[in-house]
């Protein structure tokens, strides 16, 4: 049985096409539309969407999946970001200073140079995040999980790390950590 060399091409195709896994790399427009006209997107599927320099002061994105999204340089002062998926996103020198990050996910993104001073980031998720250069004095880091994140040149100063677990994964800091993490005499489950 002889087959054609374009029913061929077109079988490969369709085979390569129709079973290589999706890589979703659209973001709802009218989600993004929203939440730049009213600052309100609770949430929406912002995944991978694309957002530098933008002016998000005080915007409310509680729940909203924003993994992978681009907010390099974006002023998210004082926005709502409680429980929010930012995992690999890229928030390089953005301004977050007084932020709601509490129980979101920011595991693997992109943190560096950015400004969260005074932001609630209690039970944030921030596995292997870049926050080298960052301001983060006055944050509240209780219970976070900072295992495997870069705080190379970080400021720490008066952040409040009660719980967190720290850098190596296994220490988990004293009620009494604030700017730096003071070990319980114990390691984590113990």
């Amino acid at each position: 049985m002889r087959v054609s060399k374009s029913a061929f091409v077109f079988c490969f195709l369709f085979a390569a096409f129709s079973l290589a896994p999706a890589v979703s790399s659209a973001y709802n427009r009218t989600a993004l539309e929203m939440l730049l006209g009213e600052r309100q997107c609770p949430r929406c599927d912002l995944s991978y969407a694309p957002l530098p320099n933008s002016s998000l002061s005080g915007a409310n994105l509680s729940y909203a999946n924003l993994s992978a999204a681009n907010l390099a340089g974006s002023d998210l002062s004082g926005a709502n970001l409680y429980g929010s998926y930012l995992s690999g996103a890229i928030l390089y020198n953005a301004n977050l200073s007084g932020a709601n990050l509490s129980h979101a996910d920011v595991s693997g993104a992109t943190v560096s140079r950015a400004n969260l001073s005074g932001a609630n980031l209690s039970g944030v998720n921030l596995t292997s995040a870049n926050l080298s250069d960052t301001n983060l004095s006055g944050v509240n880091l209780s219970n976070a999980n900072l295992a495997n994140s870069d705080l190379s040149g970080s400021d720490l100063s008066g952040a409040y790390l009660s719980g967190a677990t720290w850098l190596d994964g296994i220490t988990q800091c004293s009620y009494d950590s604030i700017g730096e993490c003071s070990s319980w005499s114990g390691k984590i489950g113990q």
